[in-house]
């Protein structure tokens, strides 16, 4: 099928002075140009244009996209399969992100409790990753099935402030317990 400038811009939702500017600079150039000078697109344009917008919507730069598409070894199926891995780890980050808002609206209205580390959690995705290798370990190593670690997160998401208060209390008597066997050099048990 082919699309002129306009039904192609009215499809995707981006103006026509978008698809005529990508053209000027060589990032999606038009399948043909009409007698009339107008441009038209068919599929291969379209997957061309499919994969600017989900780079745009990473944050890549026109230029950035534009030496990408340019290279001889660009592989479309991997891009989108790049794109979808890229895509959902944008998914986790948000839905880490609406889960501490969700907790400090319950910790402003007295109703649970945080730790500092709590209210920036979304913004260390460094330790999100640090997390879910924590996890993969403990599953792998049959510590833990896939269904207890989920409903660990469930249970303490409910966590009241009397409930982190009594989790803080359990954890420092086991810190103080071993802190004294290893100065001691000795065993300990929790």
């Amino acid at each position: 099928m082919v699309y002129t400038i306009k039904q192609l811009a009215k499809i995707l939702g981006v103006s026509t002075r978008t698809l005529r500017f990508y053209d000027e600079i060589g990032l999606l150039k038009p399948a043909y140009y009409g007698e009339n000078q107008y441009r038209y697109y068919q599929e291969e344009q379209l997957l061309i244009l499919q994969q600017i917008l989900f780079y745009r919507e990473l944050d890549f730069s026109l230029k950035d996209i534009g030496v990408i598409l340019s290279k001889t070894s660009f592989d479309k199926i991997s891009s989108v399969q790049t794109h979808q891995k890229l895509l959902q780890e944008k998914i986790d980050s948000i839905t880490a992100m609406l889960k501490t808002i969700n907790r400090t609206i319950l910790y402003l209205k007295g109703e649970a409790m945080m730790e500092v580390e709590e209210f920036f959690y979304p913004m260390h995705l460094k330790n999100r990753g640090i997390q879910r290798e924590y996890e993969k370990y403990l599953i792998e190593n049959d510590i833990l099935t896939k269904e207890e670690m989920e409903a660990s997160w469930v249970k303490i998401e409910k966590w009241t402030k009397d409930d982190w208060n009594n989790f803080k209390g359990e954890g420092d008597k086991f810190y103080q317990k071993m802190t004294k066997a290893l100065e001691n050099d000795l065993t300990f048990q929790s």
